[in-house]
């Protein structure tokens, strides 16, 4: 379900750090991120976070008893997002794969709202595989939050994004990630093109 794990075996290497610069996007033959750009809730300038609204959330690491609140957040997710994308697995196969394939090895974490989980992330071995927000609580900087809380301890992350998936490049853009290589998707689930991208830690 998620790309990353057949991409690493091809990785063409890391981009240069400190900035992008033109001629470093590679062309060649499942990071589904629904980021915070849209409405509901209070509604800062883009690029901005809503800190008063921001303080009643909690980070934390994942487990497995939040398999299915994960599936839900996903799901929904996917699916204001990138309407566009075809539905290729049910809500209780998606709790399946993050209960027994995600949860168990990689580093998820969640935002908590008093007890409800409305985002998560997840990373694994420098990809970031996972980027989700449910979408009543969009556009108040909680992508950017967990996105901070995940690359706290990182200096390198990559992952994959669809390329109709404009919110998320603009969003991932302006957080220092670069676009290097794209797709025409055959290496992924949903055969749909798609874009690596990467962030390297300035000193």
């Amino acid at each position: 379900m998620s790309r990353s794990a057949t991409s690493a075996a091809r990785e063409p290497g890391r981009g240069r750090p400190g900035g992008c610069g033109k001629g470093f996007v590679s062309w060649s033959g499942y990071s589904l991120l629904s980021l915070d750009h849209a409405v509901k809730k209070p509604q800062p300038r883009e690029g901005t976070i809503n800190t008063e609204w921001l303080l009643g959330m909690i980070i934390d690491e994942a487990s497995i008893a939040d398999a299915e609140t994960i599936a839900t957040i996903h799901v929904a997710a996917r699916q204001r997002a990138m309407p566009w994308l075809p539905a290729l697995h049910t809500t209780d196969q998606v709790r399946l794969y993050f209960e027994t394939m995600v949860l168990p090895v990689e580093k998820v974490l969640v935002a908590r709202e008093g007890l409800q989980n409305v985002g998560f992330i997840s990373v694994n071995q420098g990809w970031l595989n996972h980027l989700y927000i449910t979408p009543d609580h969009w556009g108040v900087g909680l992508g950017a939050k967990l996105l901070d809380a995940a690359r706290a301890d990182a200096d390198y992350l990559q992952l994959w994004v669809f390329q109709r998936n404009t919110s998320a490049r603009r969003f991932y853009s302006r957080r220092g990630f670069c676009e290097r290589e794209v797709t025409d998707g055959q290496e992924n689930e949903e055969k749909e093109p798609d874009i690596r991208m990467d962030w390297v830690r300035r000193n």
